[in-house]
């Protein structure tokens, strides 16, 4: 039975204009090449213990933010996505990175509700999921998705799921004004409700790792529509920043803006 979350994917993206994401000129490329990934997607590459030649599935792809630097880097990516709109503008992400790097990235497209796609079993080193897991409101549908993706897991492969956190102080109020992401009915995800969710799959939890320490600060309205503002907290935020990975783990699991898990297949 397909989800109700990928119907609202649909809807959401339907115009097409989100996830557009082209390599225009040699200097965007060179830059490209210098950056190329974010620092969302280092974390999963430390997590995932990602190298060239890995077979990597990118579920909930959009326009290829992480899935073409991977593939950049050398592995071997399945793209699926719910909207066949914005794994266009992947290919067409994909299409301008080769044009200057005299190569082919190999990205295949899987236009697919992950309920009803048809995965090959034990097939990827890794499969990672940025922001999709929280839109299934079924704690039933959470478990049959994590069901699926481990059975397409090889052995001793890893999945990395990334979250907004929960418990973060401003939570409740991004959640009921829907700040900083789409408008599509999110849960509180916790350490607690991955580990639920994870039951009888095969998967084991292996790490959570805070992530972007008081960065749900700069989805606030007041701070997010003026500049200068900006620019006088961004100086401590970086600063406080710089000591995220020496922290506790149970402060950054309530200041953390997101939340990493890292969970392996055995």
């Amino acid at each position: 039975m397909p989800s109700k979350v990928a119907k609202q994917w649909k809807d959401e993206l339907a115009s097409g204009e989100t996830y557009r994401q082209r390599i225009k000129t040699r200097v965007e490329y060179s830059l490209f090449k210098l950056r190329p990934c974010s620092k969302k997607l280092k974390q999963i590459i430390r997590l995932g213990k990602i190298r060239p030649g890995m077979k990597v599935l990118d579920f909930g792809a959009g326009g290829g933010r992480d899935s073409v630097p991977l593939a950049y880097m050398g592995c071997e990516l399945d793209a699926l996505d719910c909207s066949d709109r914005v794994l266009r503008n992947l290919i067409a992400y994909k299409k301008s990175v080769e044009r200057y790097a005299k190569g082919t990235l190999k990205i295949n497209t899987i236009c697919a509700d992950i309920l009803e796609a048809d995965l090959l079993a034990s097939r990827y080193d890794v499969i990672f999921s940025c922001g999709v897991i929280e839109h299934f409101l079924n704690e039933r549908e959470r478990r049959q998705v994590y069901q699926i993706l481990a059975r397409s897991l090889k052995e001793n492969g890893r999945i990395i799921t990334s979250v907004p956190n929960g418990n973060h102080p401003l939570r409740a109020r991004q959640r009921a004004e829907r700040l900083g992401g789409y408008n599509i009915e999110e849960i509180d995800y916790t350490v607690e409700l991955f580990e639920n969710d994870i039951k009888g799959t095969g998967l084991v939890l292996e790490k959570v790792k805070g992530f972007n320490l008081f960065g749900y600060v700069f989805i606030l309205p007041r701070i997010a529509k003026r500049g200068w503002l900006c620019l006088i907290i961004k100086p401590f935020y970086l600063f406080l920043r710089l000591f995220e990975n020496w922290l506790p783990f149970l402060f950054t699991r309530k200041y953390a803006y997101w939340l990493f898990f890292a969970a392996r297949k055995r």
